[in-house]
């Protein structure tokens, strides 16, 4: 944004100075305070925004992420399980084998464990499926707007430091996001939302199925 700024001022086409809320130098607007970026970036944006005047400002719910998910013909009592996150950072998983665990006891207490995730977590999925049998895989068969309405409808969501916890987060469904401190902060790259919880450690391995299941069982 900072070189659309310097590029516009340069500009003859209009020949006035724009205004710009950002931290761009020379911004009329400029936010150029070292609070900015020390928590969560939304945070950030609203401070930048409330130098233009703009205020008021709520995180999106994503209600207009509607989907048709009755193809997916799920139980009526179901959690989501996001078992994957960037395949750069294997650190920032919970292993399949504690997934599995999970799911089993999900199973026992009524609740249809649901797996979601890219191609990449299919061989992840298929351990836990073959674990915890009665598991629903959806790898590979959701788009962003399902991941939305999925979450709306789940008892829970529980999964990794990952982009979809975001969305599952936003939509107001209990979520519970496992994150690795060694690997990333909570306090500026966690979920957003009015029911999210953050489990932190640093070896995720060292997280026993026991222990997050005391946090979800309640």
């Amino acid at each position: 944004t900072c070189l659309y700024f310097r590029l516009l001022s340069r500009s003859k086409i209009s020949g006035v100075k724009p205004q710009w809320s950002g931290i761009a130098k020379g911004a009329s607007h400029r936010n150029s305070s070292p609070g900015r970026s020390l928590g969560k970036a939304f945070d950030g944006h609203c401070q930048t925004l409330r130098l233009a005047g703009i205020r008021g400002i709520e995180l999106d719910r994503l209600d207009w992420m509607a989907s048709d998910t009755t193809r997916f013909q799920l139980p009526e009592n179901y959690g989501l399980l996001l078992t994957g996150s960037s395949p750069k950072h294997p650190e920032k998983r919970w292993p399949a084998e504690n997934y599995a665990a999970l799911a089993s006891k999900m199973l026992v207490s009524g609740v249809t464990p649901v797996l979601i995730g890219t191609r990449t977590e299919q061989n992840i999925n298929a351990q836990i499926t073959e674990r915890a049998r009665g598991t629903i895989d959806l790898s590979g068969q959701t788009s962003l707007h399902d991941i939305a309405a999925l979450a709306r409808g789940a008892e829970y969501v529980v999964g990794n430091d990952t982009g979809p916890m975001h969305l599952a987060a936003a939509t107001g469904v209990r979520c519970i996001t496992l994150f690795c401190t060694k690997k990333s902060n909570p306090a500026k790259h966690g979920p957003m939302g009015q029911r999210v919880r953050m489990i932190e450690s640093n070896n995720l391995a060292d997280l026993t199925p026991d222990e997050l299941w005391t946090v979800i069982a309640p």
